[in-house]
């Protein structure tokens, strides 16, 4: 967990490096720029914006006390929204 990644919301393969301002695909190389995510910054996020998001259950995480039904989980504390993702969903008749 990086505090400059945010996962794509639809394709979790891709995700936004705010540090690099690009979309990269994580994991693929090792980053110069990685900085670990504190869950004391989770628990501040949470209080600051009021969610945090679940990317393992593809949830948001509403209060603190939640983790406990998220061990395990990888945690982000912005999914990062594509506005034209919808775009690229085929539509039906």
């Amino acid at each position: 967990m990086c505090v400059y990644f945010s996962p794509h919301d639809i394709h979790h393969d891709l995700g936004y490096c705010g540090k690099k301002e690009e979309l990269i695909i994580p994991f693929e190389v090792p980053c110069e720029d990685f900085k670990a995510v504190n869950p004391k910054d989770l628990h501040d996020k949470i209080h600051e914006r009021g969610w945090v998001y679940c990317l393992s259950c593809r949830k948001p995480i509403y209060h603190p006390n939640e983790f406990k039904d998220h061990v395990g989980c990888i945690y982000y504390q912005d999914p990062y929204i594509d506005v034209v993702a919808a775009e690229e969903s085929p539509t039906a008749d």
